[in-house]
């Protein structure tokens, strides 16, 4: 065979694996977004049984007892502790709610008038129509409230399959926190053999990232909603323990939380007492920045940090790819990639580690 001819052959062949390489990639990737549905439950079930995975190991090395009875006496007490909890705070937390809700419409009037002022005394009258902001508040917190998970998550999109996929989440979680190894092992072995060690490692040490940013997490909400509720209640402000969990619950969510948290505190204090709105803005500010420079990294140091900027831009793709179930996910999922590719690309022994993992 010619020189000409092996050359043509070769090309042939570089353009069939090629072929052969995208066709694979876009198989795989409508796979993968047919099946979000068990994607997402499989990730909530494993941050749940990550969860419960660090108080089981805690109370086994505390008092000798099976795991299983170990991981099960964790999610009751869980259980337990989150109906308490909302029973304690149900009556005032309903009551605030209710003051939320009736207050922030009119703030958002109040704001809409201001721009009609605007407008109108710039000579623009008709391009600010006056609307019902109330009656459109509300239709739009509607198609919000039904798009959030059915957007996404078609399984989600009835109260039987959200009870379903709570029950899933939840039992599978339990499943994972009685034997964890059991389901990376037979994971692993999926793998070809000269594989399998660094996959397995570096599986270990996702799980321990997540593990501890589920704990910190927490920590971070707990502070976060005493420290609004109490700076709320300080400055007279109504609705403070509803306000308190709304920013609490929004922690969850790094970046684009805090800002959604502050949103019905302004609102309201808009409504209740202008002067009140400059207060309101000084102390998210405040207890955000106090979050993030001393709170995050006293409870997130056995954490990766993630680069800040790389998970806004991770959060804006999943949130407008799956909505808001991939925004709440998004911090998460990108923890685990970070710590998968740092192990799998491990440098070799003896070259310095790069900046950003904290111990």
């Amino acid at each position: 065979m010619s020189e000409e001819a092996r050359r043509i052959t070769i090309g042939s062949g570089t353009v069939l694996r090629v072929m052969l390489a995208a066709i694979a990639v876009f198989a795989v990737a409508n796979l993968l977004w047919l099946g979000r549905d068990a994607l997402f439950v499989a990730m909530l079930a494993c941050l749940v049984g990550l969860y419960l995975s660090f108080w089981v190991d805690l109370l086994i090395r505390r008092v000798r007892m099976p795991r299983g009875l170990a991981a099960l006496l964790v999610l009751l007490v869980s259980i337990g502790l989150l109906i308490g909890l909302f029973l304690l705070l149900w009556p005032t937390l309903k009551e605030q709610l209710s003051t939320v809700r009736e207050q922030l419409p009119r703030a958002l009037e109040r704001v809409s008038n201001w721009a009609r002022g605007v407008f109108s005394s710039m000579g623009a009258e008709g391009v600010a129509p006056r609307v019902d902001v109330e009656q459109q508040l509300q239709q739009r917190i509607r198609q919000e409230a039904g798009g959030i998970i059915g957007g996404a998550l078609p399984l989600l999109n009835t109260l039987v399959g959200g009870v379903f996929g709570l029950f899933v989440v939840v039992a599978a979680g339990l499943f994972l926190a009685v034997d964890p190894d059991l389901y990376r092992r037979g994971f692993v072995r999926l793998l070809p053999r000269p594989h399998r060690e660094r996959v397995n490692g570096a599986l270990g040490e996702m799980a321990h990232t997540l593990r501890w940013w589920m704990v910190g997490t927490g920590i971070s909400m707990s502070i976060i909603a005493v420290a609004t509720t109490l700076a709320l209640w300080a400055i007279g402000l109504p609705g403070f323990v509803a306000l308190g969990v709304i920013a609490g619950l929004l922690q969850f969510i790094p970046n684009v939380g805090p800002l959604l948290s502050a949103v019905p505190a302004v609102g309201l204090a808009l409504v209740v007492e202008p002067s009140k709105v400059v207060w309101v803005i000084v102390l998210y500010a405040a207890i955000q920045a106090i979050e993030t420079n001393a709170i995050t990294p006293l409870v997130m140091k056995r954490v990766i940090e993630v680069p800040p900027a790389l998970a806004l831009l991770f959060q804006s793709l999943m949130a407008i790819v799956f909505g808001f179930l991939g925004l709440l996910l998004a911090v998460p999922i990108l923890a685990a990639v970070i710590v998968l590719v740092d192990r799998l690309y491990d440098p070799p022994e003896g070259t310095p580690r790069p900046a950003g993992r904290r111990a």
